[in-house]
């Protein structure tokens, strides 16, 4: 991780051969670090439930939400602007104009510390130890800021998967230790907020020399040109915009209502089917983002490239539905306990909203690629109306499930229009995906995994929940492999290119039952 272009002399920037590499790398090792912290974060939320208690979850959740979005909403966008701004600047081997917006990035950090440590402590409201601790969190990570935009100015992504993996870890291990020790859901949650500063020596370690001075040498952030304010205002509201539409925003509207066992049970739901489609997100998110490249460079490839991605997507979230659907719904139950009684059914609802929503990638990807985020923000709007008044309506009556329909409207009429908006001649018929096929091989997968968990729950919940992932699975791959297969093999070969061999190798078992003959 130490300084892969330390030693490299000053000069233009990277020869795309060399950009083509290190976006292969950090790209692979997203998606590793990803699914490696995948079952610790499911352990860490089966920690913090039992520990916690539904009221101390529903406290711990709305803090692990409201705060990043706070801080997120009070950069105003300035992230987004100077991280374009200094990878063009060094892309193009200005290392001069590099230098000077790595320190107008760290100058903008450090005059808004104040304010963000005040507004942060006021939301907050923790004890003197966790104020100590998130002030501490808020001053080193402020501060490193312009280290981590000169490892993204570089393309150094595999250093920041890694780093971010060893900041996962940290911040798992004091969260948990803190619930272990019966520490106040707020210190809990001031805890593993501040254990992420644990990594900012690693910031230090990997990035290079030529820019490690200026990106702690503070500048005014004076002096912004090329249309960067506004840049920086469309990549907020649209960043904010999918946020509070694509996430658990409901827990903002069941915190002021006073539904902490519902907020508790939702932020449960929604987290883990989050992680149900993490092996999908991380492989599929540089995929979808490698449009935008192929728009400009190549745009006859354009086409293609999105209508394979669109093939990828659809696939994966079959398989997913039918091989783990039902058995993590079984399974939840187990992991959170009796306290949290309707987990199980709100995370199959929920999961089913990520589901689509991952396979619909390609056609936000798609938006962002045409040059076209207008249309995005415009959706995200509407979504994000019709999201806050049917939370209203339903919370109060229906509680848990008010939310988990309020979120499904959301999400669903972001991406009806978002579809709409872009989709033209870009559809699942012309990409070749069989929706009728698929959605037969899916809903036989689930029914054979959810007969299989209630004839194995009989003797043990837990033993219903692996014969739901094992049935599930079975019959997916089977089905699949008798319908002659759902992917072309070059679609195949795209994926497992870009995977670790080992990954590799367990995936073209896989591979050869699902895969096409021809395309």
């Amino acid at each position: 991780m130490s300084g892969e272009d330390g030693d490299q002399e000053e000069g233009a920037g990277l020869e795309p051969r060399e950009l083509q590499s290190r976006a292969l790398r950090g790209a692979t090792w997203s998606s590793v670090s990803s699914i490696l912290a995948l079952p610790l974060a499911i352990a860490v939320s089966i920690v913090l439930a039992r520990n916690l208690g539904p009221e101390g979850y529903a406290r711990f959740a709305y803090l692990t939400f409201t705060v990043p979005l706070l801080i997120s909403f009070s950069d105003l966008g300035f992230a987004h602007s100077i991280n374009r701004a200094v990878s063009q600047a060094f892309a193009s081997g200005d290392l001069e104009r590099t230098r000077e917006l790595l320190g107008k990035a760290l100058g903008w950090n450090l005059l808004r510390l104040p304010f963000l440590c005040a507004f942060v402590l006021a939301l907050a409201r923790p004890s003197l130890l966790g104020a100590a601790l998130v002030v501490a969190f808020l001053a080193i990570s402020t501060g490193g800021a312009g280290l981590v935009f000169s490892l993204q100015a570089e393309n150094r992504g595999a250093a920041l998967a890694k780093v971010a993996f060893l900041g996962s870890v940290a911040v798992a291990v004091a969260a948990v230790a803190a619930a272990l020790l019966g520490a106040e859901p707020t210190t809990v949650w001031a805890a593993s907020f501040a254990a992420g500063a644990l990594v900012a020596p690693a910031w230090l370690f990997a990035s290079s020399p030529r820019l490690r001075r200026a990106a702690l040498t503070p500048r005014l952030p004076l002096g912004l040109r090329g249309g960067f304010w506004r840049f920086a205002i469309l990549a907020l509201a649209t960043t904010t915009g999918d946020l509070l539409v694509f996430s658990r925003s409901e827990v903002l509207i069941l915190e002021a209502l006073g539904e902490q066992q519902a907020l508790a049970v939702f932020a449960l739901a929604y987290g883990l089917s989050q992680r149900l489609t993490t092996p999908i997100d991380t492989l599929l998110g540089p995929l979808t983002t490698a449009l935008s490249a192929l728009r400009g460079a190549h745009p006859t490839r354009f086409r293609a490239g999105f209508e394979r991605a669109l093939r990828l997507s659809s696939v994966a979230v079959a398989f997913l539905a039918g091989a783990a659907l039902v058995g993590t719904s079984l399974l939840a139950p187990l992991m959170y306990g009796e306290s949290y009684a309707g987990v199980g059914l709100a995370f199959t609802a929920l999961a089913a909203v990520s589901l689509i929503q991952s396979m619909a990638q390609p056609y936000t990807a798609l938006a962002y690629a045409s040059g076209t985020p207008g249309l995005l923000l415009r959706a995200l709007g509407v979504a994000l109306v019709a999201d806050v008044v049917v939370a209203f309506a339903l919370i109060p009556p229906l509680g848990l499930w008010g939310a988990v329909i309020a979120n499904a409207t959301g999400g669903f009429v972001a991406l009806v229009l978002t579809i709409r908006a872009v989709a033209g001649p870009a559809s699942l018929a012309r990409a070749e995906v069989s929706v009728v096929q698929l959605a037969a091989v899916t809903l036989v997968s689930c029914a054979t995994a959810y007969a299989a968990g209630i004839a194995g729950g009989a003797l043990h919940a837990g033993i219903g929940a692996l014969a739901a992932f094992a049935a599930g699975t079975a019959a997916f791959l089977s089905l699949a492999a008798a319908v002659g297969g759902l992917l072309p093999r070059a679609d195949v070969e795209v994926v497992l290119r870009g995977m670790p061999r080992r990954l590799a190798f367990a995936s073209r078992a896989a591979a050869l039952v699902t895969r096409a003959s021809s395309h």
